[in-house]
C-alpha cells in the first residue's frame, strides 16, 4: 500500500511540475484582472503541495520506500518552473513570480539542489538518504507556497 502510495505521489509531482513548465512556457492566459489566474492553476498547486507533504510522512512512515529516491528530484522539478511562472496578482500584465518577488533566484537554486542531493543520498544510502528527503520535501513545499504566496 505505501508502495503504491510513494509512486502515487512521485506521479503527482511529476505531473504538476510538467503543468508548471507548460504554464512558465507561455501556455494558457492570465485573465483580464488581477488575481485572475490560468483555470486550475491553484488546483494544481495546492495538490502539489499536499503530495509533497504526503511524501514526507510516507517516508517518515516507511523509509524504505522504493520511491524514495525519487520524491526530492520530482519535488524541485515542480518548484523550479513554478518559480518562472507568471503571477495572477498583477494581470493582466506578464510578470512572473521571479520578478521580485518573495524569494530570491539563490534560494530556488538552493532548494532544487537539496532536492536533487536528497534523491541521489536516497538512491545510494535508502536509509541515511530518507532522513535528508524529509526535510527536502517540507522546504520545498514551504517554498512553493512562499513563492505564489508572497508578493
Amino acid at each position: 500500500m505505501l508502495n503504491r502510495a510513494g509512486w502515487s505521489v512521485v506521479g503527482i509531482l511529476v505531473a504538476a511540475a510538467a503543468y508548471e513548465l507548460a504554464l512558465a512556457l507561455g501556455a494558457g492566459s492570465l485573465g483580464p484582472e488581477p488575481g485572475d489566474g490560468v483555470p486550475g492553476s491553484l488546483a494544481v498547486r495546492l495538490v502539489a503541495v499536499a503530495a509533497m507533504f504526503a511524501g514526507a510522512g510516507l517516508m517518515a512512515a516507511n523509509l524504505r520506500l522504493p520511491a524514495a529516491g525519487l520524491l526530492g528530484p520530482a519535488a524541485a522539478l515542480f518548484v523550479v518552473p513554478l518559480y518562472f511562472t507568471f503571477d495572477p496578482y498583477y494581470a493582466p500584465t506578464e510578470r512572473r513570480f521571479s520578478d521580485g518577488g518573495l524569494l530570491p533566484p539563490s534560494w530556488i537554486v538552493a532548494v532544487a539542489v537539496a532536492g536533487l542531493a536528497a534523491g541521489a543520498l536516497t538512491a545510494l544510502f535508502p536509509r541515511a538518504g530518507a532522513w535528508v528527503t524529509i526535510p527536502a520535501l517540507l522546504v520545498l513545499a514551504l517554498t512553493a507556497l512562499l513563492v505564489v504566496g508572497g508578493q
